[in-house]
Protein backbone atom coordinates (compact mmCIF):
# COMPACT_ATOMS: atom_id res chain seq x y z
CA UNK A 1 0.00 0.00 0.00
CA UNK A 2 1.30 3.42 -0.97
CA UNK A 3 1.67 6.25 1.51
CA UNK A 4 -0.54 8.60 -0.47
CA UNK A 5 0.33 11.62 1.67
CA UNK A 6 3.81 11.61 0.14
CA UNK A 7 2.62 11.64 -3.49
CA UNK A 8 2.01 14.88 -5.40
CA UNK A 9 -1.63 15.33 -6.36
CA UNK A 10 -3.68 17.79 -8.34
CA UNK A 11 -7.24 18.50 -7.07
CA UNK A 12 -8.80 16.87 -10.16
CA UNK A 13 -6.63 13.73 -10.23
CA UNK A 14 -8.57 10.50 -9.69
CA UNK A 15 -7.56 8.05 -6.96
CA UNK A 16 -8.98 4.88 -5.44
CA UNK A 17 -10.55 4.75 -1.97
CA UNK A 18 -11.63 1.77 0.12
CA UNK A 19 -15.42 2.17 0.31
CA UNK A 20 -15.72 -0.48 2.99
CA UNK A 21 -13.32 1.41 5.26
CA UNK A 22 -15.15 4.66 4.62
CA UNK A 23 -18.48 3.10 5.62
CA UNK A 24 -16.99 1.41 8.70
CA UNK A 25 -15.34 4.63 9.96
CA UNK A 26 -18.48 6.68 9.26
CA UNK A 27 -20.78 4.30 11.12
CA UNK A 28 -18.35 3.80 14.03
CA UNK A 29 -18.34 7.58 14.57
CA UNK A 30 -22.14 7.80 14.35
CA UNK A 31 -22.05 9.93 11.20
CA UNK A 32 -24.78 9.80 8.57
CA UNK A 33 -24.42 9.86 4.79
CA UNK A 34 -26.36 13.14 4.91
CA UNK A 35 -23.67 14.64 7.18
CA UNK A 36 -20.86 13.52 4.83
CA UNK A 37 -22.66 14.68 1.68
CA UNK A 38 -23.43 18.10 3.18
CA UNK A 39 -19.83 18.52 4.38
CA UNK A 40 -18.45 17.73 0.89
CA UNK A 41 -21.20 19.39 -1.13
CA UNK A 42 -22.23 16.19 -2.93
CA UNK A 43 -25.39 14.05 -2.91
CA UNK A 44 -26.06 11.19 -0.50
CA UNK A 45 -26.30 8.94 -3.57
CA UNK A 46 -22.69 9.81 -4.42
CA UNK A 47 -21.53 8.91 -0.90
CA UNK A 48 -23.44 5.62 -1.13
CA UNK A 49 -21.81 4.81 -4.47
CA UNK A 50 -18.37 5.53 -2.99
CA UNK A 51 -19.02 3.17 -0.10
CA UNK A 52 -20.31 0.44 -2.41
CA UNK A 53 -17.44 0.89 -4.92
CA UNK A 54 -19.77 1.90 -7.74
CA UNK A 55 -17.53 4.93 -8.25
CA UNK A 56 -14.07 3.28 -8.13
CA UNK A 57 -12.22 6.56 -8.72
CA UNK A 58 -12.71 9.76 -6.70
CA UNK A 59 -11.26 13.24 -7.20
CA UNK A 60 -8.33 13.94 -4.90
CA UNK A 61 -9.96 17.14 -3.56
CA UNK A 62 -13.02 15.11 -2.51
CA UNK A 63 -10.80 12.47 -0.88
CA UNK A 64 -9.15 15.16 1.26
CA UNK A 65 -12.54 16.60 2.27
CA UNK A 66 -13.86 13.08 2.97
CA UNK A 67 -10.94 12.36 5.33
CA UNK A 68 -11.57 15.69 7.07
CA UNK A 69 -15.27 14.90 7.53
CA UNK A 70 -14.39 11.47 8.97
CA UNK A 71 -11.64 13.05 11.13
CA UNK A 72 -8.98 10.59 9.92
CA UNK A 73 -5.78 10.73 7.88
CA UNK A 74 -6.18 10.38 4.12
CA UNK A 75 -4.07 7.21 4.16
CA UNK A 76 -6.70 5.44 6.29
CA UNK A 77 -9.31 5.50 3.50
CA UNK A 78 -7.07 5.04 0.44
CA UNK A 79 -6.95 1.85 -1.62
CA UNK A 80 -4.00 1.83 -4.04
CA UNK A 81 -3.10 -1.63 -5.43
CA UNK A 82 0.61 -2.34 -5.77
CA UNK A 83 0.24 -3.20 -9.45
CA UNK A 84 -0.76 0.42 -10.11
CA UNK A 85 2.37 1.85 -8.49
CA UNK A 86 4.40 1.85 -11.69
CA UNK A 87 1.56 3.49 -13.61
CA UNK A 88 1.21 6.17 -10.93
CA UNK A 89 4.93 6.92 -10.89
CA UNK A 90 4.85 7.37 -14.66
CA UNK A 91 2.31 10.18 -14.26
CA UNK A 92 4.62 12.23 -12.06
CA UNK A 93 6.52 14.92 -13.94
CA UNK A 94 9.91 15.74 -12.47
CA UNK A 95 11.58 19.08 -13.34
CA UNK A 96 14.53 19.05 -15.70
CA UNK A 97 17.97 20.04 -14.31
CA UNK A 98 18.21 23.80 -14.09
CA UNK A 99 20.74 25.78 -16.10
CA UNK A 100 22.70 28.81 -14.82
CA UNK A 101 20.72 31.97 -15.56
CA UNK A 102 22.37 34.73 -17.57
CA UNK A 103 22.80 38.18 -15.87
CA UNK A 104 19.91 39.78 -17.77
CA UNK A 105 17.43 37.06 -16.75
CA UNK A 106 18.71 37.26 -13.20
CA UNK A 107 18.03 41.04 -13.11
CA UNK A 108 14.50 40.49 -14.46
CA UNK A 109 13.90 37.88 -11.79
CA UNK A 110 15.05 40.25 -9.02
CA UNK A 111 12.79 43.04 -10.28
CA UNK A 112 9.85 40.62 -10.47
CA UNK A 113 10.52 39.42 -6.92
CA UNK A 114 10.56 42.99 -5.59
CA UNK A 115 7.28 43.73 -7.37
CA UNK A 116 5.64 40.62 -5.88
CA UNK A 117 6.78 41.62 -2.37
CA UNK A 118 5.34 45.14 -2.78
CA UNK A 119 2.09 43.75 -4.16
CA UNK A 120 1.78 41.30 -1.28
CA UNK A 121 2.32 44.14 1.19
CA UNK A 122 -0.47 46.15 -0.43
CA UNK A 123 -2.83 43.17 -0.23
CA UNK A 124 -2.05 42.66 3.46
CA UNK A 125 -2.71 46.34 4.23
CA UNK A 126 -5.99 46.16 2.32
CA UNK A 127 -7.12 43.02 4.14
CA UNK A 128 -6.27 44.55 7.51
CA UNK A 129 -8.93 47.19 6.92
CA UNK A 130 -11.63 44.66 6.01
CA UNK A 131 -14.30 43.62 8.48
CA UNK A 132 -13.32 40.74 10.74
CA UNK A 133 -16.00 38.07 10.50
CA UNK A 134 -17.23 36.89 13.90
CA UNK A 135 -19.59 33.96 14.52
CA UNK A 136 -20.98 33.15 17.94
CA UNK A 137 -23.25 30.46 19.37
CA UNK A 138 -25.27 31.08 22.53
CA UNK A 139 -27.18 28.39 24.45
CA UNK A 140 -30.48 29.00 26.28
CA UNK A 141 -31.05 26.32 28.90
CA UNK A 142 -33.80 26.11 31.57
CA UNK A 143 -32.54 26.84 35.10
CA UNK A 144 -33.81 23.45 36.20
CA UNK A 145 -35.10 20.36 34.43
CA UNK A 146 -37.34 17.44 35.43
CA UNK A 147 -35.97 13.90 35.42
CA UNK A 148 -37.70 11.65 32.92
CA UNK A 149 -39.50 14.55 31.17
CA UNK A 150 -38.36 16.26 27.97
CA UNK A 151 -37.13 19.86 28.09
CA UNK A 152 -35.98 22.24 25.31
CA UNK A 153 -32.48 23.58 24.62
CA UNK A 154 -32.21 26.48 22.14
CA UNK A 155 -28.95 27.68 20.53
CA UNK A 156 -28.71 30.98 18.67
CA UNK A 157 -25.97 31.29 16.02
CA UNK A 158 -25.10 34.86 14.99
CA UNK A 159 -22.66 36.53 12.61
CA UNK A 160 -21.64 40.14 12.10
CA UNK A 161 -21.84 39.67 8.32
CA UNK A 162 -24.81 39.33 6.01
CA UNK A 163 -22.95 36.77 3.89
CA UNK A 164 -23.97 33.07 4.14
CA UNK A 165 -21.63 30.93 6.24
CA UNK A 166 -21.19 27.21 6.83
CA UNK A 167 -20.73 25.75 10.28
CA UNK A 168 -20.72 22.56 12.31
CA UNK A 169 -22.20 22.73 15.79
CA UNK A 170 -21.77 19.91 18.29
CA UNK A 171 -23.31 19.45 21.72
CA UNK A 172 -22.06 17.03 24.36
CA UNK A 173 -24.85 16.01 26.71
CA UNK A 174 -24.38 15.04 30.38
CA UNK A 175 -24.26 11.37 31.31
CA UNK A 176 -27.62 9.53 31.15
CA UNK A 177 -29.16 12.22 28.94
CA UNK A 178 -30.55 11.53 25.47
CA UNK A 179 -31.94 13.62 22.61
CA UNK A 180 -35.55 13.09 21.59
CA UNK A 181 -35.67 15.34 18.51
CA UNK A 182 -33.96 18.39 17.01
CA UNK A 183 -34.41 21.21 14.48
CA UNK A 184 -32.98 21.49 11.96
CA UNK A 185 -32.57 17.75 11.55
CA UNK A 186 -29.61 16.46 13.57
CA UNK A 187 -26.89 15.24 11.20
CA UNK A 188 -25.12 12.88 13.62
CA UNK A 189 -25.84 11.25 16.98
CA UNK A 190 -22.84 9.62 18.68
CA UNK A 191 -24.39 7.54 21.47
CA UNK A 192 -20.97 6.32 22.68
CA UNK A 193 -19.74 9.84 23.45
CA UNK A 194 -23.24 11.31 24.01
CA UNK A 195 -22.63 13.86 21.23
CA UNK A 196 -25.02 15.37 18.68
CA UNK A 197 -23.94 17.35 15.61
CA UNK A 198 -25.50 19.70 13.08
CA UNK A 199 -23.98 20.88 9.82
CA UNK A 200 -25.62 23.82 8.11
CA UNK A 201 -25.15 26.62 5.60
CA UNK A 202 -26.84 29.60 7.25
CA UNK A 203 -28.54 32.11 4.98
CA UNK A 204 -29.57 34.42 7.83
CA UNK A 205 -28.43 35.75 11.18
CA UNK A 206 -29.48 34.96 13.82
CA UNK A 207 -29.98 31.27 13.04
CA UNK A 208 -31.65 28.99 15.61
CA UNK A 209 -31.02 25.34 16.43
CA UNK A 210 -32.94 23.51 19.14
CA UNK A 211 -33.45 20.05 20.59
CA UNK A 212 -35.52 18.20 23.16
CA UNK A 213 -33.51 16.23 25.70
CA UNK A 214 -34.39 14.16 28.73
CA UNK A 215 -32.76 12.38 31.64
CA UNK A 216 -33.17 8.65 31.11
CA UNK A 217 -33.39 7.64 34.77
CA UNK A 218 -36.68 7.90 36.68
CA UNK A 219 -37.61 11.12 38.47
CA UNK A 220 -35.82 11.47 41.83
CA UNK A 221 -37.74 11.53 45.12
CA UNK A 222 -35.99 14.69 46.27
CA UNK A 223 -36.51 18.01 44.53
CA UNK A 224 -32.77 18.69 44.18
CA UNK A 225 -30.73 16.04 42.41
CA UNK A 226 -27.61 17.98 41.60
CA UNK A 227 -26.28 20.07 38.74
CA UNK A 228 -25.42 18.87 35.24
CA UNK A 229 -23.36 20.60 32.53
CA UNK A 230 -23.78 20.93 28.77
CA UNK A 231 -20.73 21.56 26.56
CA UNK A 232 -20.83 22.71 22.94
CA UNK A 233 -18.56 23.93 20.17
CA UNK A 234 -19.09 25.65 16.83
CA UNK A 235 -16.70 25.20 13.91
CA UNK A 236 -17.04 27.67 11.07
CA UNK A 237 -15.34 28.08 7.71
CA UNK A 238 -15.26 31.84 7.34
CA UNK A 239 -11.65 32.84 6.54
CA UNK A 240 -9.90 31.97 8.69
CA UNK A 241 -11.57 28.81 9.95
CA UNK A 242 -12.06 28.83 13.70
CA UNK A 243 -13.48 26.85 16.58
CA UNK A 244 -15.30 28.46 19.47
CA UNK A 245 -17.13 27.13 22.53
CA UNK A 246 -20.88 27.65 22.80
CA UNK A 247 -21.49 30.44 25.31
CA UNK A 248 -24.56 31.25 27.40
CA UNK A 249 -26.23 28.80 29.79
CA UNK A 250 -24.24 25.63 30.46
CA UNK A 251 -25.37 24.38 33.89
CA UNK A 252 -28.85 23.35 35.05
CA UNK A 253 -30.25 21.54 38.06
CA UNK A 254 -32.31 18.36 38.00
CA UNK A 255 -35.46 18.83 40.08
CA UNK A 256 -39.19 18.07 40.20
CA UNK A 257 -40.22 21.55 39.06
CA UNK A 258 -41.49 22.20 35.53
CA UNK A 259 -38.75 23.66 33.30
CA UNK A 260 -40.98 26.71 32.51
CA UNK A 261 -41.36 27.53 36.23
CA UNK A 262 -38.17 29.61 36.40
CA UNK A 263 -38.45 30.67 40.07
CA UNK A 264 -39.55 27.20 41.28
CA UNK A 265 -42.63 28.44 43.16
CA UNK A 266 -44.99 25.78 41.78
CA UNK A 267 -46.71 28.27 39.45
CA UNK A 268 -46.14 29.34 35.85
CA UNK A 269 -46.90 33.06 36.03
CA UNK A 270 -47.42 35.68 33.30
CA UNK A 271 -43.76 36.65 33.07
CA UNK A 272 -42.68 33.03 32.81
CA UNK A 273 -45.15 32.09 30.09
CA UNK A 274 -44.17 35.21 28.13
CA UNK A 275 -40.56 34.00 28.27
CA UNK A 276 -41.73 30.66 26.86
CA UNK A 277 -43.68 32.40 24.10
CA UNK A 278 -40.60 34.36 23.03
CA UNK A 279 -39.49 31.09 21.39
CA UNK A 280 -42.94 29.61 20.75
CA UNK A 281 -42.27 28.95 17.04
CA UNK A 282 -39.15 26.94 17.79
CA UNK A 283 -40.78 25.11 20.72
CA UNK A 284 -43.86 24.20 18.68
CA UNK A 285 -41.65 22.82 15.91
CA UNK A 286 -39.88 20.68 18.50
CA UNK A 287 -43.19 19.23 19.69
CA UNK A 288 -43.27 20.89 23.12
CA UNK A 289 -46.67 20.40 24.81
CA UNK A 290 -47.73 24.06 24.79
CA UNK A 291 -51.31 23.15 25.77
CA UNK A 292 -50.00 21.65 29.02
CA UNK A 293 -48.00 24.79 29.80
CA UNK A 294 -51.06 26.99 29.17
CA UNK A 295 -53.15 24.70 31.38
CA UNK A 296 -50.70 25.09 34.28
CA UNK A 297 -50.47 28.86 33.68
CA UNK A 298 -54.27 29.28 33.83
CA UNK A 299 -54.55 27.20 37.02
CA UNK A 300 -53.47 27.82 40.63
CA UNK A 301 -50.30 25.85 40.04
CA UNK A 302 -49.03 22.29 39.87
CA UNK A 303 -47.39 19.53 41.90
CA UNK A 304 -45.22 16.59 40.93
CA UNK A 305 -46.94 13.18 40.95
CA UNK A 306 -44.20 10.52 41.33
CA UNK A 307 -46.66 7.66 40.75
CA UNK A 308 -47.67 8.96 37.32
CA UNK A 309 -44.24 10.50 36.68
CA UNK A 310 -46.03 13.68 35.61
CA UNK A 311 -47.31 17.05 36.84
CA UNK A 312 -50.65 17.36 38.62
CA UNK A 313 -52.54 20.60 37.92
CA UNK A 314 -53.94 22.35 40.99
CA UNK A 315 -57.47 23.59 40.18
Amino acid sequence: MIDNNQQPRSPSSLVSIDGGKVKFIRESKGLTQLYISTFLGVTTDTVSRWENRKYPKVKWENVEKLAEALEVDVAEIMDYPEEEQEKFDAQIEYPAPSKPANPRKRLIAIVAAVFIVLLAGAVIVNLSHKEVVSITATRFLPKHIPAGKAFPVVIRVESNTEQPFSFILEEKLPENFQVQTGIPEIASIDTKNNMVKWISNSQQSPFYLAYLAYLVQAAPESKAAGEVSFIGQIKADNAPRFERNVSGDSVTEVSDFHWADANTDGVIDDEEILMVYSSVEVLTSLGVDMDRIREIWSSRGYTWNPEKNDYQVVE
